[in-house]
């Protein structure tokens, strides 16, 4: 079937929700996996999170994470800010709001803190160059 025809296909089937009532669980177990593919596929980053929200709305969104298994939610988490603080301790509603908050752009992702290197003792060699040239920049005596 040719790409044009399936998103046809799946937008008919979404705007007649009483035609396909019958087939309503299939459906909807083909849409979960459709979303979390694509929530899974490598080339998914931020942007591209927030541009799925949009498209779908964020109640339907919302929806879609909230019924996703905690392994796949983990991981989204690990994927999508895998810098945040509170990967290791927030529970698991933390995690769904963290990652609706992402996608509808309330938070972004946490960035790596840049480290100032503390200032060490010089390495040997360095202290006596820099007291020889200290001492040669001293007027002479006298």
């Amino acid at each position: 079937m040719m790409t044009r025809t399936a998103f046809a296909l799946l937008k008919g089937i979404g705007a007649s929700e009483t035609a396909f009532g019958a087939v309503g669980a299939e459906v909807e177990k083909a849409a979960m996996a459709i979303m979390l593919k694509l929530l899974k596929s490598k080339e998914l980053n931020v942007t591209g999170l927030r541009g799925t929200c949009k498209a779908v709305g964020s109640d339907t969104f919302a929806a879609v994470i909230d019924n996703l298994a905690n392994k796949d939610l983990t991981s989204l988490i690990k994927k999508f800010d895998k810098l945040w603080p509170e990967l290791q301790s927030a529970s698991l509603q933390a995690q769904r709001e963290h990652v609706l908050a992402l996608a509808v752009s309330k938070v972004e992702p946490t960035v790596k803190a840049v480290s100032v290197p503390k200032p060490g003792k010089p390495k040997k060699g360095e202290a006596q160059a820099a007291w020889s040239e200290s001492m040669s920049a001293r007027p002479p005596r006298g």
